[in-house]
C-alpha cells in the first residue's frame, strides 16, 4: 500500500525565524525517503518564492536555493494560493519555481485529501 501524501504549508514570510528552514528540511527528509510530497505556499508563504529576497540583517539564510531543488528530491506536486498571489500582486511567472496556483475551493480540497498535513 502506497504511502498518503504528505502536505506541506508554509505560510511564513522569508526570515521570520527558522521556522521556514525547518519545515523545508523536514520535507525534503521526507521526499529522500520517497515519500509522496506536495507543496502549498499560502498567505506570506508566498513571498518564499520570490527571487530576490535576501536574509539582510536578520543573518538567516535564503532558502531560494534550496527550494529550487525541491524537483529534484521529485517534489513535483508545488502549489500556491492563489488569492495570496494576487493579493501581494505577484505573478506565478516570477517565481523561483514553477507552481501552481489554486484557488480556495482547491485549497480546502488539496488538504482534505491529504494523509498528513505540516505547517509552519
Amino acid at each position: 500500500m502506497p504511502a498518503p501524501e504528505t502536505l506541506f504549508i508554509v505560510t511564513r514570510p522569508p526570515f521570520d525565524g527558522v521556522r521556514a528552514l525547518e519545515l523545508l528540511d523536514t520535507l525534503l527528509v521526507g521526499a529522500a525517503f520517497d515519500l509522496p510530497i506536495s507543496v502549498l505556499f499560502s498567505g506570506d508563504g508566498v513571498w518564499q518564492l520570490m527571487p530576490q529576497h535576501t536574509a539582510g540583517t536578520a543573518g538567516i539564510k535564503s532558502i531560494a536555493k534550496q527550494l529550487r531543488a525541491l524537483p529534484m528530491y521529485d517534489v513535483e506536486r508545488i502549489y500556491v494560493h492563489e488569492p495570496s498571489l494576487s493579493s501581494r500582486r505577484l505573478r506565478p511567472d516570477t517565481l523561483v519555481l514553477p507552481a501552481a496556483p489554486l484557488p480556495s475551493a482547491e485549497v480546502k480540497t488539496l488538504i482534505d485529501q491529504a494523509g498528513v498535513v505540516f505547517s509552519d
